[in-house]
């Protein structure tokens, strides 16, 4: 979504998450003439709830969340749309049942399982198997292999990364879950009034000091969700040179529960039923730009759902990049979704690996956005200087086909890693030094492992650790 602002003007961004797909199926909206019959007033003022989600726009996505406050009453109508010709209503319906639905709710989900969509079948059949009905299992176990991009994710997510949480986390390997009368009430919670001094974005020489407060209230909030976003946040933007050179220090504070702290970020975390619950998560970013720096006032709605990568994702935003993915979930062109390395997503264009194992990553014109954002600019004085390229470093920088075996195992551990046979594998000149000598980067998919080394008379050797 465009970022849209102005110096000493309000500003706000929204950035959303669901989880669904739609392929090969008609687009088509519900309109409020497209009522259950039964549902009196309540069916109308779904119909209209429905009518406003359009495919193209992202922002309409998270409609549905009206629908989860009216609670169980609107279960019965929500399972008559599970029928319904349009691609919006269906999506509707699996969203509010996936929150909403109770045992007794069974033999009507289960016409959910036939639909066309791919994604409202996975969505049905997570849900059908926290309610213990394991019917669906083929179709979740077909989603977790699927390359497909889910629509209605914003940020996009890959239906597989969906599937593959909610096999990962069967009820069987989790506690009981807890009872919820209210689903989705914390979603109407009105935004705190007062200003909020939540990040702070300052230049001190060449170095771009960001500081992050955020405070994590709500049912779903907990210190392991924070630790989890917090690490995620400052991996995907610690150390991130802007073109210009001046590179990133990052400071995530957090607090979890209690009295708003004014100088918090307030973020209300939904604590979500089962791994295949759906949310459509917001962050909204307010407030006056002034020169030489700037006050912004993040205020969300997170769910327990969320990822390290979706948390890295939404504070972006909150420091003042834009999204690069359109309304299909797809980046909007390689110089954007893609980064200045060849393969390397934008973590603002998709939130999961590539397919040759590459994590995303912020990029070089997102700490310009940030730097432009808050009125800063890296003094001339800071800019690159040039070091020199050793010989090896255009040989060995890139992709190449790498073949696997093992010569020596002391440990007997072979037998618990699936070794590819072969796997391309991205080779980084890093902190090169001389004609001779300089630092590298392997990486590859898993169960590769990054590894390290020196090159040292033409001849290198690297090491890793990981699983």
């Amino acid at each position: 979504m465009k970022l849209l602002s102005r110096k000493n003007a309000p500003f706000f961004i929204l950035c959303t998450i669901a989880i669904l797909a739609f392929a090969g199926c008609s687009s088509g909206t519900g309109t409020p003439s497209e009522v259950p019959a039964g549902g009196g007033d309540l069916a109308e003022q779904i119909a209209a709830i429905i009518a406003k989600i359009d495919p193209d726009v992202p922002a309409t996505y998270g409609a549905p969340e009206e629908i989860i406050a009216f609670g169980r009453p609107a279960v019965p109508i929500m399972l008559e749309y599970l029928k319904s010709p349009n691609l919006t209503g269906r999506y509707a319906a699996v969203y509010v049942l996936s929150r909403l639905a109770q045992s007794e709710d069974i033999p009507d989900m289960l016409v959910g399982l036939e639909d066309e969509d791919f994604g409202n079948r996975a969505t049905i059949a997570a849900t059908l198997i926290w309610l213990g009905d394991d019917r669906g299992l083929p179709i979740l176990e077909e989603a977790a292999l699927s390359d497909e991009v889910l629509s209605f994710s914003h940020p996009p997510i890959l239906l597989a990364d969906y599937a593959r949480r909610v096999l990962d986390e069967s009820p069987q390997h989790l506690p009981a879950l807890p009872d919820f009368d209210q689903p989705g009430g914390a979603f109407l919670a009105a935004p705190l009034q007062k200003p909020l001094q939540d990040v702070k974005v300052t230049l001190d020489g060449c170095t771009i000091k960001i500081v992050l407060n955020l405070q994590f209230t709500g049912a779903g909030a907990t210190q392991a969700l924070a630790d989890s976003w917090s690490a995620g946040i400052k991996d995907m933007w610690e150390g991130i040179h802007c073109s210009t050179c001046c590179a990133t220090s990052i400071t995530v504070n957090t607090k979890v529960g209690g009295d708003p702290e004014e100088d918090y970020a307030q973020i209300d975390v939904i604590q979500m039923p089962h791994a295949g619950a759906r949310h459509t998560s917001m962050t909204t970013l307010g407030g006056t730009v002034m020169e030489g720096g700037g006050v912004n006032n993040i205020g969300g709605w997170w769910d327990s759902n969320d990822t390290p990568a979706v948390a890295a994702h939404e504070i972006g935003h909150a420091m003042g990049v834009e999204d690069e993915y359109g309304a299909d979930g797809k980046p909007t062109g390689e110089a954007v979704g893609e980064s200045e390395g060849p393969g390397v997503p934008s973590i603002m264009a998709q939130t999961w690996k590539d397919k040759e194992g590459h994590d995303p990553e912020a990029k070089a014109r997102h700490i310009d956005q940030i730097l432009a954002h808050h009125g800063i600019k890296c003094p001339e004085e800071c800019g690159c200087k040039a070091t020199a390229t050793p010989v090896f470093g255009e040989a060995l920088a890139g992709f190449f086909v790498a073949f696997f075996d093992v010569a020596d195992d002391q440990g007997g551990h072979k037998q618990f890693v699936d070794l590819p046979i072969e796997q391309y594998l991205r080779v980084e000149v890093i902190d090169a030094t001389g004609p001779s000598t300089g630092d590298i980067k392997i990486s590859g998919a898993a169960p590769f492992v990054d590894v390290f080394g020196t090159i040292t008379d033409g001849m290198f050797s690297a090491t890793g650790v990981g699983t």
